[in-house]
């Protein structure tokens, strides 16, 4: 690492490890490279797994996932939770990107469901209009950022399980409380009002 310290899985880095890439001058994009490596830091996700359904229980179902030993993300031969392949991009004036994701995937066209937008002809949203439950085509235009969203929820390396649904992930958060482990200080600005129900 820049820092001197040995790269690897659970390595801890210091602060003098940032930025990963390093130029002798940032003003000047043509400057000698100084630092470079191909280690990726990302924030720990999911287990190797595939779904294969819910537990059952009346408040709190939990995935069941069949796993196997994990050819890249293991310790010791035991499995650690995977990371994404690739740094995260800035996050600065996000709000005004037209297309999010490195690979540009998540579009500025929202449809509800997937990052691809228009792209994904597939995509559906179920509506209620008193009477019954319909499917509805969603076209959201100017929401790069909610196209982004939703695309960790149904990645394998990052939130959950392969081969699970945007559905059944529903079926799983719809009777949990938001936050219900979540600490919070009681002075927070927005959640302080709510110290005791979280803590």
């Amino acid at each position: 690492m820049p820092s001197g310290a040995a790269s690897g899985a659970n390595a801890t880095p210091r602060r003098s490890d940032f930025p990963l890439y390093r130029l002798a001058d940032n003003a000047d994009r043509e400057s000698p490279i100084l630092y470079e490596t191909n280690d990726v830091m990302s924030s720990q996700g999911a287990f190797l797994g595939t779904y294969t359904g819910l537990f059952a229980s009346d408040r709190n179902p939990n995935d069941r996932c069949d796993t196997a030993q994990d050819p890249i993300y293991h310790v010791g031969g035991e499995n650690t939770r995977r990371v994404e392949p690739r740094n995260t991009p800035t996050v600065i004036n996000a709000a005004f990107n037209i297309r999010n994701f490195w690979d540009g995937r998540a579009t500025n066209v929202f449809n509800g469901s997937s990052p691809f937008g228009r792209r994904d002809p597939a995509a559906r949203v179920v509506s209620h209009d008193g009477a019954g439950f319909a499917e509805a085509v969603v076209d959201i235009p100017n929401l790069s950022l909610a196209s982004q969203a939703v695309g960790p929820t149904l990645s394998e390396l990052e939130m959950i399980c392969a081969g699970r649904t945007l559905a059944e992930l529903g079926r799983k958060v719809m009777g949990r409380q938001p936050l219900a482990q979540q600490k919070v200080h009681r002075q927070d600005g927005v959640l302080g009002p709510h110290f005791n129900r979280l803590t």
